[in-house]
């Protein structure tokens, strides 16, 4: 069952009553992970296809990402899914830019997994900040606030999980391979 199914309704903090949808599991999938180390991209399990990246917090890290997942399925012969894997790493990267802050004028990094098995990708994105997700119901006139509903439209599944071991969160999203290359 998706997040969109089991997602609940509750009021934004701080006076904000607009609708907020916040996914209903905050753990990664089954078979993930808890925590995927930074700096590896032996994450146990069974994933054949990994892949890990790390980018400074600054504009350029969407596009770098996006460009980084198109490769890698196709090195993975997940061409296919790439369509639906560059908007959701497009999305989840420009929120982690979004909500991370720069320390000591030097830029945060964001971190970005690609994990799979060929049924599916399995996309993680770490950022330094504690405020978890929210899918919000953006006005339709609004620049912002839509990604996470793109995200949730696109993928059978996310949610979000906190790293107590490094700080931070990773918020995850899943597809299925539905069309062998």
């Amino acid at each position: 069952m998706s997040n969109r199914q089991n997602a609940r309704r509750v009021v934004h903090p701080g006076g904000n009553h607009q609708p907020v949808f916040t996914p209903s599991r905050s753990t990664g999938p089954e078979d993930l992970p808890p925590a995927p180390r930074p700096r590896s991209n032996s994450n146990g399990g069974n994933w054949p296809h990994r892949s890990y990246l790390e980018l400074a917090a600054m504009r350029t890290a969407p596009p770098c990402a996006r460009l980084h997942a198109k490769a890698r399925l196709a090195e993975w012969g997940l061409a296919s899914l790439s369509d639906d894997a560059e908007l959701i790493v497009s999305e989840l990267t420009t929120n982690a830019l979004m909500t991370s802050g720069s320390s000591g004028g030097y830029p945060p990094v964001i971190r970005l997994w690609l994990l799979s098995d060929t049924s599916r990708l399995v996309i993680v994105v770490w950022d330094g900040s504690l405020q978890p997700p929210a899918l919000t119901n953006a006005p339709a006139a609004a620049e912002h606030g839509r990604g996470l509903q793109i995200v949730a439209a696109v993928s059978s599944d996310w949610g979000w999980y906190g790293r107590p071991d490094i700080g931070g969160k990773c918020v995850w999203a899943v597809i299925r391979n539905f069309r062998p290359n």
